[in-house]
């Protein structure tokens, strides 16, 4: 019902606005019909009195004129002809007026009123004007009135109003000597006006217009019942469906309410979920090392990017007994959740077995027996295994069901390592292993990696493959640290998939056996847990000294005591290095390496100078002799063995090698 009155509302306001554009349209074409329609019966007002002028002068007057020369005849005058004729009709149309308005009149009935004396005014000042047209109230209403100039242009005429001894006796006689007088040729006397009521006109312009809007309302009013009876109807059905459509949509939002609520409530479960999965990766991540071996003569280092959040590779590199490392990589068969739990169990096995120094076809083999009775989800995981002796440069390495290790030389050849067809780990039990043995020279890299690497596909399905790897591996360089070098090769794989999505997971380990290093004859004591203070390369000359005990200072600040020792030491070995076994040279390096335990300070100087060892080759001073008597050298060798716990020195055979260590123990 509301849309019904908002609809008749609506109608009715479109009928007002058009009945006052209509009826304002229409009022003013009536007005102007009844103005023309004035304005025409005035003009036959006028052509009548103008025609009424032109009989009395072509007939009346000759006549009146042969009977009488001498004596005037009001009847010979045109204009008192036509004004006389139109007295006779104001009997009948009282409203209708003819006067002949003269400034100077013969007859003052004749006389300009005030309006009319505006009306010649007009005329003299626009001679070319030859008629007025306008409106003028009168006691009757709105008169309509059309005007005219009066000229002489008849010389005829100044016969009788030039001058009284002139004129005709009798007219003088009649209207007296006053007025008429003193006309000239082309004189613009006075006006003709022709005056008509506007009252019937506009009266028969009312009613028109009466008419018009009755008949404008009726149609209105039958429009609009016309109209209102489909438009009811209409909005009858209209209310029936959107009933209809409102409980449909209240059944719809009942719906999204319960899809809101529960979406809530997978999105709060999501959330957990994804937070639990950060956190276990989080957790797979902390478990795998962090922190690899960088000694002088090797180092390591390892990454693994699993391809979902949680993944089933894994990599380790840990110390074992009399000095070596175990190196391990593994890819645990699956992704997702049920592989991150596989491979955190297969890793605890394995370097359960592997941390007691066990050799590696053994270690596989026990952790093979193991998992295949820890495997509810019938999984398996492939591995290699290796133990790496930093002292000779050997590898002992065993593998299960694993991409076999690949082996860079000083050279730049590229080996797969050879590899025993053995069973994965997990797939049956009381499986055997076989050990193989290999051997890194200074300057050989060693890379254990999963098939995510080589399986790497591209956004155009092309795997990264063997060859590329190769290729890789074969291109690198030599003197570059592992940890470089993992990061080559990671970012080598993902210029090749170009942003493809993973479709395995990438693990990498590389091990290098750096330049110049050799086998020592009495290692010195290997140290666990060691925290890299410095690493610096000084200039073979004296004046840098003295930036290194800045930098010594700076990586011992709670313990000025350890500083000063270590500067006392280190200032003594460069000097003699300087000045003895590099014999003054400017252009050598002297590696200096600085370390610490909970126990102990390591201090590493490493030289390029022929083999010399301080300890042995001076001799100890004779402190009982005089100053004077003493031979010189030797007392700075014997302050620095006073100094350290340990002092050693080795030739490797690219250079001279200086281990110093200090108890932390005040």
């Amino acid at each position: 019902m509301k849309q019904s009155f908002r609809f008749n509302l609506l109608f009715v306001l479109v009928f007002l606005v058009g009945l006052l554009v209509s009826g304002f349209i229409a009022r003013k074409l009536l007005d102007e019909e009844a103005r023309g329609e004035t304005v025409n019966n005035a003009l036959l007002m006028m052509e009548s009195a103008l025609a009424v002028r032109s009989y009395t002068i072509d007939v009346v007057q000759p006549l009146l004129s042969a009977s009488n020369a001498t004596e005037f005849k009001s009847a010979s005058v045109p204009a008192f002809a036509a004004t006389q004729t139109f007295k006779r009709l104001q009997i009948k149309y009282p409203d209708f007026v003819y006067r002949e308005a003269v400034l100077n009149p013969t007859n003052r009935d004749n006389l300009a009123r005030d309006w009319e004396v505006k009306l010649i005014e007009q005329f003299k000042t626009d001679s070319a004007q030859t008629e007025l047209v306008g409106e003028h109230s009168t006691a009757a209403g709105p008169t309509m009135y059309v005007a005219r100039p009066i000229q002489i242009k008849n010389p005829a005429c100044l016969a009788c109003h030039t001058t009284p001894q002139l004129a005709p006796v009798s007219l003088v006689q009649k209207y007296g000597d006053k007025g008429g007088f003193g006309w000239q040729h082309n004189e613009l006397i006075g006006v003709q006006v022709v005056s008509v009521p506007m009252a019937v006109p506009l009266s028969h312009a009312n009613r028109l217009f009466g008419v018009f809007l009755g008949m404008y309302v009726g149609i209105f009013g039958v429009l609009l019942v016309a109209l209102n009876i489909p438009i009811r109807r209409w909005m009858i059905e209209q209310q029936q469906r959107q009933m209809q459509l409102e409980s449909v949509q209240q059944q719809f939002k009942t719906l999204n309410l319960e899809l809101a609520e529960k979406n809530e409530q997978m999105s709060a479960v999501s959330a957990r979920m994804g937070e639990e999965i950060n956190l276990a990766r989080n957790v797979q991540l902390a478990i795998l090392p962090q922190q690899f071996p960088d000694e002088l003569n090797w180092s390591a280092h390892a990454r693994m990017f699993p391809a979902r959040e949680l993944g089933g590779d894994f990599y380790d590199c840990f110390a074992l007994p009399e000095g070596r490392y175990g190196v391990l990589v593994a890819d645990v068969s699956g992704k997702g959740v049920g592989a991150a739990f596989f491979m955190a169990v297969s890793r605890t096995v394995l370097l359960d077995q592997a941390i007691s120094g066990r050799a590696p076809a053994e270690v596989l083999a026990r952790a093979n027996d193991l998992l295949c009775e820890r495997n509810p989800m019938e999984l398996f995981v492939t591995a290699c295994y290796g133990i790496y002796d930093p002292r000779d440069g050997s590898l002992t390495y065993a593998n299960a069901g694993h991409p076999p290790p690949m082996l860079r030389r000083m050279a730049g050849g590229v080996d797969s390592l050879p590899c025993s067809r053995d069973m994965a780990l997990g797939v049956m039990p009381d499986m055997g292993y076989t050990d193989h043995i290999a051997n890194l020279e200074p300057g050989d890299t060693l890379l254990l990696y999963t098939d995510g690497v080589t399986e790497a596909f591209s956004t155009h399905n092309e795997a990264y493959g063997d060859a590329r790897l190769l290729h890789w591996l074969a291109t690198i360089n030599p003197d570059a640290s592992a940890a470089d070098l993992v990061a080559s090769l990671v970012k080598d794989v993902e210029t090749f998939i170009n942003g493809a999505e993973a479709s395995d997971d990438l693990t990498c380990l590389v091990l290098c056996r750096k330049l110049g290093d050799a086998s020592l004859d009495t290692p010195p004591m290997e140290l666990r847990g060691k925290t890299l203070l410095l690493d610096y390369q000084l200039p073979s000359q004296l004046e840098e000294i003295s930036k290194l005990a800045e930098l010594v200072d700076g990586v011992l600040p709670e313990r000025p005591d350890l500083a000063f020792s270590a500067n006392l030491c280190l200032e003594e070995l460069i000097t003699n290095t300087i000045q003895h076994g590099l014999a003054g040279r400017s252009d050598g390096q002297i590696h200096v390496r600085i370390s610490i335990t909970d126990e102990w300070l390591e201090i590493i100087l490493k030289d390029d100078a022929p083999a010399y060892d301080p300890f042995t080759d001076a001799s100890l001073p004779n402190t009982d002799l005089g100053v004077e008597a003493r031979p010189i050298g030797g007392l700075g060798v014997h302050l620095v063995k006073s100094l350290m716990d340990d002092a050693r020195a080795y030739y490797d055979g690219s250079g001279n090698l200086i281990v110093l260590l200090k108890t932390l123990r005040k």
